[in-house]
């Protein structure tokens, strides 16, 4: 996790390889003195499919991320609720990439349900956005903006209005309101996202936010600001050996 977080998905990779040969050998039937129970272990192999999936998403392999996180919801007990979040989180992205609306929408309302019952309000937030980028897409703006303004009550409610959580909310809404053609409010909530997201190591969330930018920056005809933010995201992307692709929603 601390590997993906800082975006080195190909050192991830390797380590969860040492997990596997773990697995793999206290399995062994010549194993004496397991560390693990049998379940612990199908658990354990449960979380590391889900992780391997998050990771085949960066490759843009739709089918494997299914495959995957599948497997990970086959192996994780019920009451592993983050880690079926992030199953679901998957599988959602995996059935955007196939350009699967449906079950893209119900993926991540299953992974914000799941991730609001075990507290994990970073991925609640995270599966929304996600989810709201798929709405918009779909031109479904009254409901992208009823879950954005759901969002908003809950940043007030947690007094999160000025954390890294709650500047996706206003690049989530800028989004909206460029859609909506209302460009001066767009652009003031994506700035507003840039404030609080540019001091931090979020390589995904700034590239959405580039993203988001350069398109409101286009549409008002500031096409010298859009190029500008578009050399930023070529620098952004030399930052890190995360895809380009995975990096927007």
């Amino acid at each position: 996790w601390v590997l993906l977080d800082d975006n080195k998905q190909y050192e991830a990779e390797k380590s969860l390889c040492g997990v596997e040969e773990f697995i793999q050998m206290q399995q062994s039937p010549t194993q004496e003195g397991r560390a693990y129970s049998e379940l612990d272990l199908v658990e354990l192999n449960g979380k590391v499919m889900v992780l391997k999936a998050i990771i085949a998403v960066g490759h843009g392999d739709a089918e494997r991320v299914i495959h995957l996180s599948e497997e990970g919801l086959h192996n994780l007990p019920e009451d592993s609720l983050t880690w079926r979040a992030n199953a679901y989180f998957a599988l959602g992205i995996a059935y955007s990439i196939k350009g699967d609306l449906g079950l893209s929408v119900e993926s991540y309302t299953q992974s914000m349900k799941l991730s609001r019952s075990a507290g994990n309000l970073d991925l609640y937030f995270r599966a929304s956005y996600w989810l709201l980028a798929r709405l918009t897409y779909a031109a479904q703006l009254d409901k992208a903006t009823q879950t954005c303004e759901e969002l908003f009550e809950m940043l007030r409610e947690y007094r999160l209005e000025q954390s890294l959580i709650g500047a996706g909310v206003y690049v989530s809404w800028g989004n909206i309101l460029y859609e909506r053609n209302k460009l001066d409010e767009a652009i003031e909530n994506i700035k507003k996202d840039y404030e609080i997201i540019e001091p931090a190591h979020d390589i995904g969330h700034k590239a959405w936010c580039y993203h988001c930018m350069m398109k409101v920056l286009s549409a008002q005809g500031d096409f010298t600001g859009a190029e500008n933010v578009i050399e930023e995201l070529e620098k952004l992307k030399l930052t890190s050996d995360l895809p380009y692709s995975f990096s927007l929603l």
